[in-house]
């Protein structure tokens, strides 16, 4: 109950006796004092009650304006007048004890059925809220109190049922039986509801909040003979059904929040029947429709909390309503609520004449705030909070000159802009002082400059997480301003510089949210700080995290000493942990994460024995050696830990026996590790709480063969949900997945397992699975794809045959490729609305693309049908393709013209149509697409010109362009090269290793590079590349070539190309290969080229050009046949020597420094792959499976031992 209905309790009481008073005029002494039974029967019930002054409901309550304090300490033996006591009231003629008021009385204990307490016969009104009475049953006896008229045992830990006696009360004019504020306890019942409320026909306040009355029998229409009822609260009692109509005759408050009531409210009530309705409260049912407009127009309602609805619509007031309504010039309502109520539309100007509380938070509101208001009218506003819609523009200045505001949230929504406040509003603001707002929440929004200084004169809770906030924070501040701050959230902006030490020395900063910024250097603190701060000792600080900066440098020591939860993830901290420490500062150390990071040295031990960490995550590090999970002498079996995280690390030996001992585990990830030796699940049957056990590429051996009795143990002891179990030599499908009913992760990928997948894996989380990897095994057969909840579907790299298998319903992932199905793609692809992700690529798929492709699922990502034998056209439309980012269609029998409906793909990346039969002129108008990165159009039969049509911006993100081996021709537009703005920037991406594709699939291209076909998989941005080659353009190579920096690979062989070698082409410093053979060029080759420190592969054979072979750096590494078929060209490697006058020039200055091969170098990341994944295995399939033509690679041996140093470095 609120302070103000309490009061209003009080108030209703006292009017119900005659005057009461604890002294008297009356001369006659024996008349001033209580009677003698009466005190002696108060003392009894005082001793046999204990005083708990740090009771939790005492706390709880104190908030509320409720003070609490030991009112019985009062009470003496000595003391001869108890009406004199706190607490107590007597008639001021008969002295008799007619009220008690202990409530917040700090009482502890039980009120059995003889307590003296009952022999208070003369009570009128007992109030004993807010005491702990726990496990107490109220008492039959209550019912003996005759002349009871208030009746308040609210939140005092009863427990069992309301005994009938209650309704023995015939003068009870309030009762309050409420749990409030402890809902979790619902230890009082109330199942003879109906017969009690039936009698009790004279109240007028009824409080049951939290109260189990319903049962079957239990019916709300049992109040209706209450006609004397003002104030009814039923939170949460677990009423359904609509609202009953009788409701709208109670005439001072409604509470009926948090039910199960459906429907909608009345458009029409009768307004006069609810002119003294303060306080209306309907928040967390069911109800629907929009808000009624006379809601607004009750001239007495306070507050009115319609939260957690379905309500939909506008907030609109009809024009009578309006026309009559005091919103529209001064409201009595004080208070209005409506969290989540699916509202939509403009803000009401009206809602800014409610003058304390505004909370329209988690609705579809959008709009601007006024720029302008009369602040007069919000002179004591104290919350608003608009978080969670769509609002826009700028949040205004006067917002921040509000008098009493104490609250504002405005986070989640669109307001974007500086968050500055006008000269006049900085004049008057408080802020520049001392502000009286003490919470403020921006989270979320698109806020963007310097972090305004007059923020830091908030005084409890800052929140400014997620914008786009640059800059620094300030080095020193005026701390005694922050003293009272206990919250702090910048994270998720674009912060930088150090971490101010003064952040750690504010005296209650609890919570310290700095993490997704770009903070840097070393975390230190300050010797001033140092010697004041107490880190040094034991913090107000509980929880840290500085996730995902630039930290780096050791982890200092007092960061161990933040007391609850610590995140330093994903920074390049260094260092070991200590060996040993004093546990008992880490005895309230709940979480510490420290994944991503490059600490080193053994784990140590006494992490695992803190007695309340749950959370430990050591992920992405370099810890070495053996695992010790118990120290020597120690037990785990007391410890709460519940997540284990060591994955990605370089730990070795075996699985200590000891982690079996943590019983509270649910969660182990030990993969990615170097561990040895064979695991059988019955090893974690000791784990009865384990719902995760991931052992992927830990180095370990899973046996899954094992006796019955074993199997049967494993069966019945293990209930996991995630388990995976990548690359674990794993020969078959475990036995125990049999019962793993709620299994939604399984991941056996990358195993030894053959055969067909058993009929019984069907029943393995029948209903939970959603994550499926059993792609890189042996597996064989047809594939029914049952799991009705199944979203992930890895299958690549099998031998499965028969149709294509189709996804479940939900499914957002399917991963296929190179296995060997055959006949069409299934049309039901077409009906999932949740797809995402499509590679069928390498499989024997015939027929044409399904027509109904263009009703696709919209959020299609990635389609990927490479290597197969899919003929016909593409389906003129690819539906509403916005999602589409990567369309691969290489490899198969297409034909026919490119669909401009491709345009509607608006953030296509990747196009690669090669090696099909599509045939047409050179598609410009792919130019358009703006995000579009790769084009392949190589081997199919385009012809005539290529060019672009008069638009700007055509092909301005273009990075890998190969049209070869096509019928194009014409010259080679210097203008259509100019387009490839991506190409001109050397700069643009150095350092920044980014990839095309989605989380789950790599993008993949195969591209001649200097002589060899080879795949590259996860394409990274700094590839670029220019294939013209096999095609018949004519013409002199274009100078403008040369103003491409950041290409790599050049191939113009086998054209028509004539003229000189353009000497711009030595502007190009990242050129890695060069081929220009086959052609009729002529002239000497330009002797700047030499200046080219990466070019790795020369090739001008077959052309006509003379004259000396310039000498020097990388053109000491090419071989004779480089040059083959140039009669004219002398110098090494040819055996053909030069004339004196024709000898040889040394080659130019360098016009970059020595080291620029090694930046390269740095950011050189793409690999190269045959079969299988990552660099280190597959440099030698790359030069024995993908050699199509080959002429001395000697370039390939120095490249792979670039991507390996690379690999190692990156991955």
């Amino acid at each position: 109950m609120g302070y103000l209905l309490q009061l209003s309790l009080c108030l209703l009481c006292l009017s119900l006796h005659s005057p009461l008073t604890t002294s008297s005029p009356y001369p006659n002494s024996s008349a001033q004092l209580c009677h003698e039974d009466e005190r002696f029967a108060m003392l009894e019930f005082k001793n046999s009650l204990a005083i708990n002054v740090s009771s939790s409901i005492s706390q709880a309550y104190a908030w509320r304006g409720q003070v609490p304090y030991a009112k019985t300490a009062s009470w003496k033996e000595a003391s001869s007048d108890c009406c004199q006591w706190d607490g107590v009231t007597c008639n001021p003629l008969t002295r008799h004890v007619v009220r008690l008021d202990l409530s917040c009385g700090e009482l502890q204990g039980t009120i059995p059925t003889n307590s003296t307490l009952f022999t208070l016969h003369h009570l009128r009104s007992l109030n004993l809220a807010y005491n702990d009475f726990y496990p107490s049953r109220i008492s039959p006896k209550f019912g003996r109190f005759s002349r009871l008229k208030c009746l308040n045992l609210s939140t005092c830990f009863f427990t069992g049922k309301v005994p009938l006696t209650i309704a023995q009360l015939p003068q009870l004019a309030s009762l309050d039986l409420s749990q409030r504020g402890y809902e979790v306890f619902m230890g009082l019942e109330m199942p003879d509801f109906n017969v009690i409320v039936r009698n009790l026909t004279g109240l007028r306040e009824l409080y049951l909040d939290f109260v189990n009355v319903t049962s079957e029998a239990t019916k709300l229409s049992s109040l209706m003979n209450l006609s004397s009822l003002m104030a009814l609260s039923l939170l949460h009692c677990k009423f359904s059904g609509p609202l009953p109509v009788w409701i709208w005759n109670i005439t001072h408050e409604i509470n009926l929040s948090f039910n199960l009531f459906t429907g909608k409210l009345p458009s029409m009530v009768d307004i006069s029947k609810l002119s003294q309705l303060t306080s209306f409260n309907l928040s967390g049912n069911s109800l629907e429709g929009k808000v009624p407009s006379w809601l607004f127009s009750l001239p007495s309602l306070k507050v009115l909390s319609l939260d957690f609805n379905q309500f939909s619509g506008q907030l609109t007031i009809s024009e009578d309503v309006a026309s009559g309504s005091s919103l529209m010039n001064r409201s009595s309502l004080m208070s209005l609520s409506l969290t989540s109520c699916n509202i939509s539309g403009p803000l009401p100007t009206w809602i800014w004449n409610i003058t304390q509380v505004i909370d329209l938070s988690y609705n579809l509101f959008t709009g601007k705030l006024p720029s302008m208001i009369d602040i007069s009218k919000l002179s004591q506003l104290t919350v608003l909070d608009l978080s969670g819609n769509s609002l826009e523009g700028k949040v205004p200045s006067w917002l921040f000159s509000l008098p009493s505001l104490k609250v504002l949230f405005l986070g989640l929504n669109q307001f974007s802009g500086q968050l500055t406040i006008s000269e006049d509003v900085a004049r008057a603001s408080p802020l520049t002082n001392l502000s009286s707002l003490m919470a403020l929440s921006l989270s979320g929004c698109k806020f963007s400059g310097p972090l305004p200084v007059w923020i830091l004169n908030i005084t409890q809770e800052i929140d400014l997480s997620n914008n786009q906030f640059t800059g620094k924070l300030p080095s020193t501040v005026d701390i005694s301003k922050l003293s009272q701050l206990t919250f702090f959230d910048l994270s998720g902006n674009s912060l930088e510089g150090k971490v101010p030490s003064w952040l750690f020395s504010l005296p209650s900063l609890k919570v310290l949210f700095l993490g997704f910024n770009q903070f840097s250097g070393q975390l230190t603190i300050s010797e001033d700080v140092a010697r004041a701060s107490p880190l040094t000792n034991l913090s107000s600080l509980i929880v840290l995290s500085l996730s995902r900066c630039k930290f780096f440098g050791p982890l200092p020591v007092w960061i161990l000493y933040i007391t609850q939860e610590i995140d330093l993830s994903y920074n390049q901290f260094i260092s070991k942990l200590p060996s040993m420490v004093d546990k008992s500062k880490f005895l309230q150390l709940t979480s510490l994460d420290l994944s991503g990071n490059l600490l080193d040295g053994e784990v140590p031990s006494w992490l695992f024995s803190l007695p309340s960490l749950q959370m430990l995550n050591l992920a992405n590090n370099q810890f070495s050696g053996q695992l010790t999970v118990m120290e020597d002498g120690a037990s785990n079996n007391t410890t709460l830990l519940d997540t284990i995280d060591l994955g990605g690390n370089m730990i070795q030996g075996s699985i200590p026996n000891s982690i079996f001992e943590l019983v509270s585990l649910a969660y182990l990830d030990l993969s990615s590790n170097n561990l040895s030796g064979d695991v059988k699940l019955d090893m974690f049957c000791k784990l009865k709480n384990l719902e995760d056990l991931i052992l992927s590429y830990s180095g370990l051996s899973l046996l899954t063969k094992s006796s019955s009795t074993i199997s049967s143990n494993v069966t019945a002891c293990l209930r996991l949900e995630s388990l995976g179990c990548s690359s674990c030599n794993i020969t078959e499908f475990p036995d125990f997945l049999r019962t793993q009913e709620d299994l939604s992760y399984l991941d056996l990928s990358n195993n030894k397992i053959h055969g067909d997948i058993p009929k019984w894996a069907k029943d393995i989380g029948k209903d939970s699975l959603s994550y499926l990897n059993l792609s890189g095994n042996f597996l064989t057969g047809g594939l029914d794809l049952q799991w009705t909840n199944l979203q992930f579907i890895d299958l690549h790299s099998n031998m499965f045959e028969g149709p294509a298998p189709i996804p479940p319903p939900y499914a957002s992932v399917l991963l296929a490729s190179n296995n060997r199905f055959v006949g069409e793609i299934p049309s039901a692809i077409c009906t999932l609305a949740w797809l995402e992700i499509l590679d069928l690529s390498y499989n024997s798929l015939s027929g044409e693309i399904p027509r109904c492709f263009k009703n696709v699922s919209d959020a299609l990502s990635v389609l990927d049908l490479r290597s197969n034998k899919l003929h016909g056209t593409l389906p003129s439309s690819f539906g509403k393709c916005d999602s589409l980012h990567t369309l691969v269609l290489n490899g198969n029998q297409l034909g026919g013209q490119l669909p401009p409906s491709l345009l509607s793909c608006q953030g296509l990346q990747v196009l690669d149509v090669g090696n099909n039969n599509f045939k047409g002129t050179f598609p410009y108008w792919l130019g358009s697409l703006p995000e579009l990165q790769v084009l392949i159009l190589h081997s199919n039969s385009f012809h005539g010109n290529v060019g672009t049509s008069k638009g700007k911006h055509l092909f301005s993100k273009l990075r890998i362009f190969d049209i070869s081996n096509n019928s194009f021709n014409g010259t080679l537009p210097s203008s259509f090269l100019r387009c490839f703005k991506a190409m001109m920037n050397s700069t643009e991406n150095r350092g920044k290793l980014q990839y095309l594709g989605e989380h789950y699939y790599e993008d993949s291209i195969m591209l001649n590079v200097k002589g060899l076909y080879l795949e590259f998989v996860r394409v990274l941005t700094l590839i670029t590349t220019i294939d013209v080659s096999s095609n018949k353009f004519k013409g002199e190579i274009p100078e403008v070539i040369g103003d491409l920096v950041s290409l790599r690979w050049l191939n113009l062989s086998h054209n028509n190309f004539i003229g000189h070698i353009p000497p711009s082409l030595a502007s190009l410093r990242e050129l890695e290969s060069l081929d220009l053979s086959s052609n009729k060029l002529v002239g000497q080759i330009p002797n700047e080229l030499a200046s080219l420190t990466s070019l790795e592969f020369f090739n001008v054979s077959q052309n006509r050009l003379v004259g000396p072979i310039p000498q020097g750096q990388q053109f000491n590494t090419f071989e004779s046949n480089s040059y083959l078929g140039n009669l004219g060209l002398c110098g090494n490697p040819l055996s053909k020597k030069c004339r004196d006058d024709e000898a040889p020039l040394q080659p130019p200055p360098r016009m970059v420094q020595d080291g620029s091969d090694s930046k390269i170098k740095d950011t050189f990341g793409w690999a190269i792959v045959g079969i299988g994944y990552g660099c280190e295995t597959t440099i030698g399939l790359v030069a024995g499976y993908y050699i199509v033509i080959v002429r001395n690679p000697v370039w390939l041996l120095r490249l792979a031992r670039r991507l390996k140093n690379t690999s190692n470095r990156l991955f």
